[in-house]
């Protein structure tokens, strides 16, 4: 888009209507600062409306119904004694 403008002359050319289109708006804000800042106060009212509307939270419930869980015995420990810790463990915690 450059071409082969030297260095110091380089300048895109969306800059000169962005800077135009720039200078429109701030001088019709500057003139009647009055409507920027009933705009202003309008988004604001916006916002302030419609988060209550968004529910509890912005984040998703984790709802994670699996668990694993890792138990650690004796090595040569038999696998009807490690059922029977396990049922044993679980027993005790619902009590």
């Amino acid at each position: 888009m450059l071409g082969n403008a030297p260095l110091e002359r380089r300048e895109s050319p969306l800059i000169k209507p962005l800077q135009v289109g720039y200078g429109r708006v701030m001088s019709g804000v500057l003139k009647t600062p009055v409507v920027a800042y009933s705009t202003l106060g309008v988004m604001f009212l916006a916002g302030v409306l419609i988060v209550p509307q968004l529910g509890q939270s912005l984040l998703p419930s984790f709802k994670e119904r699996d668990f694993l869980m890792h138990w650690l015995t004796k090595p040569g420990t038999s696998w009807p004694e490690m059922n029977r810790i396990t049922i044993q463990s679980l027993l005790g915690q619902q009590a």
